[in-house]
């Protein structure tokens, strides 16, 4: 009997728990690469996954063992970026010692990443912004990380229960 190099739960899910070959990551960053040029390019709304094999080079049998569809490739593209944002702020109140300065780091982080994310990060928050957008839970949850953040530095730095709607 051959095994299966993936298991399977009950309810027949694919266990997935081996880490994406090296290749396969690259190939996905590419097409992603790829994707923020068009977008940044044209626009959301005009870019195509047409577009998308195009500029990363690609085989369309190649982007859907990546990708869904234009959306799921917005949607990694959205993650990066608002991961990369949390990160900045999270990494930015890391670099300091003193509570006030901590605060201050991580708004600095804030902005700096606002500041160099360029177009492409400035068009997907646009699009993000928009409630039926399949981007707006995602921004949800980076602004609920960002807020608890925020919350839990006030606390713990300057033993303030502040209400944390203020930090949104």
């Amino acid at each position: 009997m051959e095994m299966s190099s993936t298991s399977e739960d009950p309810a027949g899910t694919p266990d997935r728990a081996d880490e994406p070959s090296p290749r396969r990551r690259k190939t996905r960053q590419r097409i992603l690469h790829g994707a923020a040029e068009v977008v940044v390019d044209q626009g959301i709304g005009a870019a195509t996954v047409a577009d998308f094999l195009s500029a990363a080079d690609v085989s369309r049998r190649t982007f859907y063992q990546h990708f869904r569809s234009k959306d799921d490739v917005l949607l990694a593209l959205y993650e990066q970026v608002a991961d990369g944002l949390a990160e900045a702020v999270e990494g930015g109140a890391a670099s300091a010692k003193q509570p006030i300065a901590r605060l201050h780091a991580a708004i600095d982080g804030y902005l700096d990443y606002q500041e160099s994310g360029g177009e492409l990060l400035s068009l997907l928050q646009a699009e993000a912004v928009r409630p039926d957008c399949l981007l707006a839970p995602y921004r949800e949850e980076t602004l609920d990380r960002l807020t608890e953040f925020m919350d839990q530095e006030v606390r713990r730095e300057l033993g303030l229960e502040i209400d944390p709607l203020l930090y949104r």
